[in-house]
């Protein structure tokens, strides 16, 4: 509630370091050792005082087993084909998130560029992360100080060791989690309401329950083929017809005599132009097949002779259109 209300960056590091002191005056007034509060859980230790990372060798290179390393091949391939389209949809969350326009292509860059240094050093894939994005933009304002001290944070104990991060309370995380959910659970679910269709919000809360239930790959997928068919859904909406015309009412432009263009337009009745636009696939060709069908069984106009269709706006044809061309 406050963070919805104000948007000064010291709010958020204030609350985390409120809950940490509030933590330890309770421990300093129930007199509870810290081995104790370790030894329960209460703490991220303990952690070692000698440097975490272990940079690899020369002479490590020939303890590596390839054959186990080809074996995961298939896991590899899964990782790359999910970390590029999970960045492909954080790029655009983070449109959202800062009211920007990305450059896609640079963004690719240079996380390919992280990747590679990253993994030389050891590290594992990264990408960007729309929840620190989030943070970031609600506190800093879309300063590069918080990535900076982001990068400090991480890299002190990297290098010079992890003990104190041993006293850091876990509950502190707790609170940053809990914090985070519940800004995308008011974001998502309770402001989304009033912003998308029915059909669109009741996707959401799927790919929310099955993500809850199943795992966040599992609401990946659900949320894609959930798209899909919404997607398919709406756009079997459109009409494909941009124009229903008569011989009578569009013509050639060939200049003819006054007795021809009275025939044309005594007899342009028997037919039934259709002008077409976008893409033709089952959904909006069997619309345009109920049009045709109307307009042959209506009694009440000229008994239809003629039917011709016009292509040149059609962007393209589904072959599971042909069979609605077909009847």
């Amino acid at each position: 509630m406050i963070l919805n209300r104000y948007d000064h960056f010291l709010i958020l590091p204030s609350m985390l370091l409120g809950t940490a002191t509030l933590f330890y005056g309770i421990v300093f007034f129930t007199n509870t050792p810290v081995s104790t509060l370790s030894a329960q859980g209460w703490l991220l230790g303990p952690f070692s005082n000698a440097n975490l990372w272990q940079p690899l060798s020369l002479s490590d290179m020939g303890l590596i087993h390839w054959n186990s390393i080809l074996a995961q091949a298939g896991g590899m391939a899964s990782v790359l084909m999910i970390s590029v389209v999970t960045l492909l949809l954080n790029t655009s969350g983070v449109e959202l998130i800062i009211r920007k326009d990305l450059d896609v292509n640079r963004e690719l860059r240079v996380t390919g560029l992280a990747n590679i240094f990253g993994g030389l050093l050891g590290g594992v894939v990264c990408f960007h992360d729309l929840t620190d994005t989030a943070i970031n933009q609600k506190i800093g304002q879309g300063s590069r100080i918080s990535s900076w001290v982001t990068a400090a944070v991480f890299a002190l104990p990297l290098f010079f060791g992890a003990a104190a991060l041993s006293y850091v309370p876990k509950i502190t995380l707790g609170v940053m989690l809990i914090l985070f959910g519940l800004s995308f659970l008011y974001e998502w679910v309770y402001l989304s309401w009033s912003n998308f269709s029915r059909l669109e919000y009741v996707v959401i809360l799927l790919i929310l329950i099955v993500i809850a239930t199943l795992g966040y790959l599992q609401g990946v997928g659900v949320g894609i083929v959930a798209a899909v068919g919404l997607f398919v859904v709406n756009y079997s909406r459109v009409s494909v017809t941009k124009h229903a015309l008569s011989g009578a009412e569009l013509q050639s432009r060939f200049t003819r005599s006054p007795n021809q263009r009275k025939t044309l337009i005594e007899q342009g009745e028997k037919t039934f132009i259709l002008q077409l636009q976008g893409f033709i696939f089952f959904g909006t060709a069997n619309k345009l097949l109920e049009q045709v069908r109307g307009r042959v069984e209506d009694i009440k106009q000229t008994p239809l002779q003629f039917l011709i269709l016009d292509f040149a706006k059609v962007s393209g044809l589904d072959s599971t259109a042909l069979l609605s061309f077909s009847k």
